[in-house]
């Protein structure tokens, strides 16, 4: 009988390994089909990185006399109440995205405008801002990363971010990101696919080395095991965005792209 079992056993366990043997090829077959129709994918996906960033949303038509000016789009091209937009030399164009995540080479235009009223054939706008030694002239290219008369472009919102500007870093800021987009005509994604356009991402976390002293200390372990795990998952949400060749800026360049900076701090 002792036979028996252990035959009976070994036979199960020949028979397990070879059904695992088949599902590691079923999987391996599935990821590479994936990653075959996400290479097919990307070669139909606009090119977001430069050209849709850089393209003009509207420009300005006519220079007022009262500190407003007025953009060539209107009622029939859908601009929502208060749109803000950064206004770029219609020469000089705007500037490629660069490192998205760098705090360097800020997408910083000559103005920035809000739409004040939006009429049938054009829309009038207040000055925000207006960049020392710099003049608004028509023809000068505006730009509102989420706003498109023709489409409703995708984002990914992630991290925690300071709209105020006192240094707090939370996800109330990321929260208001996403209630812009959602204002501009975006819409919010909760992960990175295929059809994600743009990731917005917040603070990298940051992981303290613990002293010998500290390591002694349970709350301070659990919290760096913590600031640890946000490290990886802030890390895998960029790995995804460069799987799906998703363009990356942070808050500074989102709210720059979309000429709030100067608002957001009112």
């Amino acid at each position: 009988d002792e036979q028996r079992i252990i035959t009976q056993a070994t036979a199960d366990i020949a028979a397990k390994d070879v059904r695992i043997n088949q599902l590691t090829a079923e999987s391996n077959h599935t990821k590479s089909t994936l990653e075959s129709v996400q290479s097919q994918l990307r070669k139909y996906r606009f090119n977001v990185t430069d050209p849709q960033i850089r393209q003009a949303d509207a420009r300005i038509i006519r220079v007022g006399t009262a500190g407003d000016v007025f953009i060539d789009i209107a009622q029939l091209d859908h601009v929502p109440p208060g749109l803000s937009l950064e206004v770029y030399d219609k020469t000089e164009g705007v500037p490629k995205l660069g490192d998205g995540q760098s705090p360097d080479n800020m997408p910083v235009g000559k103005a920035s405008i809000e739409v004040t009223n939006i009429g049938q054939n054009s829309s009038r706008c207040r000055v925000i801002k207006l960049a020392v030694g710099q003049q608004i002239s028509e023809g000068d290219i505006c730009v509102n990363l989420v706003y498109n008369r023709h489409a409703k472009p995708n984002f990914v919102v992630y991290g925690d971010f300071d709209m105020t500007g006192e240094g707090r870093f939370n996800s109330a800021g990321a929260e208001m990101i996403r209630n812009l987009i959602l204002r501009w005509g975006g819409q919010v994604q909760k992960k990175i696919n295929a059809q994600t356009d743009f990731l917005v991402i917040g603070k990298e976390p940051e992981v303290k080395e613990l002293s010998p002293e500290d390591t002694g200390n349970p709350e301070l372990r659990d919290k760096n095991e913590r600031d640890k795990k946000a490290l990886a998952e802030y890390q895998a949400v960029i790995n995804d965005a460069a799987t799906y060749n998703v363009p990356i800026m942070n808050q500074n360049r989102f709210l720059y792209y979309t000429g709030y900076y100067d608002l957001v701090k009112r």
